[in-house]
């Protein structure tokens, strides 16, 4: 499930408004990389691959969330709609 706090959920949202074009595209349509690192602690193993990609391949968010992300006074509805359906393109 997708767990997402409020402070990236407005970052997303933005990126789906035309204040935030990037080179004459929305933002929400620039490809990125994203890098993941964990400290590797002997009372806190790292995360391991097979859990990491698992964990992306079910990048669902559920009804309750949603509907806080619609009704935020933020006005966070184009990222509501946006993660409805989202879908991770890794492979497993």
């Amino acid at each position: 499930m997708l767990n997402i706090d409020r402070y990236h959920a407005t970052m997303g949202d933005a990126s789906y408004k035309e204040v935030t074009r990037l080179h004459d595209r929305l933002l929400s349509e620039a490809e990125a990389t994203f890098y993941i690192a964990q400290r590797k602690l002997p009372y806190a193993p790292c995360l391991g691959h097979e859990r990491l990609i698992r964990s992306f391949l079910d990048l669902r968010i559920d009804r309750p969330r949603l509907r806080t992300l619609e009704q935020d006074r933020g006005g966070m509805r184009l990222f509501a709609k946006a993660v409805e359906d989202i879908t991770f393109a890794g492979r497993r």
